[in-house]
């Protein structure tokens, strides 16, 4: 149990076989322990192999077994195994609880299987159970992996139907939805629902509202966003930045675009590739070549990866400055 609670699969697995070179009978609690440490460790199939293993010892595996392995299946982003565990539930005549249900949903987010996230829900809403804040956040987090905005929003309106507590976490995946699914005014509502229902609005927040105003080229309100983080003392991070010199890119600001990259600079936040190419970009969409010549040099003076995109773009400049 306490390998399980670090994490520790390799040494839970070498107990496990400690105990069996020494005759100790293994119970389904020392199994329980050890398929947990492997869904803690990400070791997805040596969880699964473990339960294989209960079944050939006839070793009874319950409901803490069962969601171990669901668990273990998330880790790895295993939705199709995950969905095979839970057809072994059914042969068992092992009934599904909160944590089966939200383990699942989240296999199917980490394996980027958003329409068996929004099936599973559907089903698991027919049934008796009840749905918790876990299950839906993993939903709604599966749908924005994909842009499907409409999914995300369609299970926030049946969270506050049946008043299910909407977390930070959750709001955070719709609107991340939204920015993927380039529906950035959507976006943006959420962003304003969530001041109105006092949900603190964090990073991770920010960040995919500037992304989606990057989307939608809106650079002002990606720069009024960026202001209101810096008012509320809240990180801003390369990611954040990224997005708001992307903004100002797809809105033709290359001088603004620049200037964040000192600013980035400034606030000893690591320059990254997508962050000078967005710069970049928009130097050459202005056809401020010199501009961009000079970001490329500072790119290899910094070590920054350079990719063919961006240096297609610095050529570009050049060719369109004359």
């Amino acid at each position: 149990s306490a390998c399980a609670s670090g994490g520790e699969w390799a040494r839970a697995l070498g107990l496990l076989v400690e105990m069996a070179s020494v005759c100790v009978e293994l119970s389904t609690i020392t199994y329980n322990a050890a398929v947990n440490a492997c869904a803690k460790g990400g070791m997805w199939a040596r969880g699964l192999g473990l339960v294989l293993e209960m079944s050939s010892s006839r070793v009874e595996s319950d409901i803490i077994t069962y969601n171990g392995a669901v668990s273990a299946c998330a880790s790895g982003g295993e939705w199709v195994q995950a969905f095979g565990v839970l057809i072994q539930m059914a042969s068992a005549r092992v009934e599904w609880d909160t944590i089966t249900c939200s383990a699942a949903v989240s296999a199917c987010d980490a394996g980027r299987a958003w329409a068996r996230g929004l099936n599973l829900v559907a089903d698991i809403s027919s049934s008796r159970l009840a749905l918790d804040g876990r299950t839906y956040s993993a939903a709604v987090s599966a749908c924005a992996s994909g842009g499907h905005w409409v999914g995300a929003l369609g299970l926030l309106f049946e969270i506050a139907s049946r008043r299910v507590e909407m977390s930070i976490v959750t709001y955070n995946a719709a609107v991340d939805a939204c920015a993927n699914g380039g529906e950035w005014a959507r976006a943006l509502d959420l962003l304003r629902e969530m001041s109105s229902c006092r949900v603190e609005l964090d990073t991770i927040t920010y960040n995919s509202a500037i992304s989606a105003c990057a989307a939608g080229s809106d650079w002002a309100r990606a720069l009024s966003l960026l202001l209101q983080m810096s008012a509320g003392r809240l990180e801003l991070d390369a990611i954040t930045f990224s997005a708001a010199i992307k903004a100002c890119a797809s809105g033709g600001e290359w001088a603004r675009a620049v200037g964040l990259l000192v600013e980035m600079s400034a606030a000893s936040v690591e320059l990254n590739t997508i962050a000078y190419s967005s710069a970049i970009i928009a130097c050459q969409a202005c056809s401020e070549w010199a501009q961009a010549l000079s970001l490329l040099v500072d790119m290899s003076s910094a070590r920054v990866e350079l990719e063919t995109i961006t240096c297609n773009a610095a050529v570009s400049a050049c060719a369109s400055g004359g």
